[in-house]
């Protein structure tokens, strides 16, 4: 597996700065772009090809929260499928997701911008807790398991917020 984070020679947290990784991904595009090889032979123009594409790759993951905790959960031997979510976060997620389906089919916009916070909220709260676990140098075994249940949730939360913003085209 690569490590993206020393691709962009990126820090290995779970915090990325955005404009530092903006100010990578571009810094690397430049040297690796197909561009820079119009002239080059086949073999070079492939080689620049397949670069450009691990570049994108490797930003389009650190800049999305859940793809990136699965990224780092897995640097350090973590697998995000071994984690665990609880009975109770699951049974407030079936009862959000029947308010939800009620507003929906209520026209209830005002209820459905209130989910939809919420689960901007509770997705935050997710991110504060992985960067407290995540983003020391040693990061220990409980605070991997830690993560991989708080990786989950936030994976569900955020999967969650997408279906209602397609469904409520809010």
């Amino acid at each position: 597996m690569r490590d993206y984070y020393a691709l962009f020679s990126l820090p290995r947290r779970y915090t990325v700065e955005r404009e530092a990784l903006t100010a990578a991904y571009h810094r690397a595009q430049t040297i690796a772009h197909p561009d820079q090889t119009a002239f080059a032979d086949e073999e070079s123009k492939r080689r620049a090809i397949n670069e450009s594409a691990l570049i994108n790759e490797a930003y389009h993951v650190l800049k999305n929260p859940v793809s990136r905790v699965r990224h780092l959960l897995q640097i350090h031997g973590a697998d995000l499928a071994q984690g665990r979510l609880s009975v109770s976060f699951l049974e407030e997620q079936l009862d959000a997701r029947e308010a939800a389906e009620n507003a929906l089919q209520n026209g209830d916009q005002t209820r459905l911008n209130d989910l939809l916070n919420a689960l901007r909220r509770a997705s935050l709260q997710r991110q504060i807790r992985l960067a407290a676990l995540l983003d020391d140098e040693h990061i220990s075994r409980e605070a991997l398991r830690q993560a991989q249940n708080i990786a989950l949730e936030l994976q569900f939360l955020e999967r969650f917020a997408d279906d209602l913003d397609e469904k409520s085209g809010l």
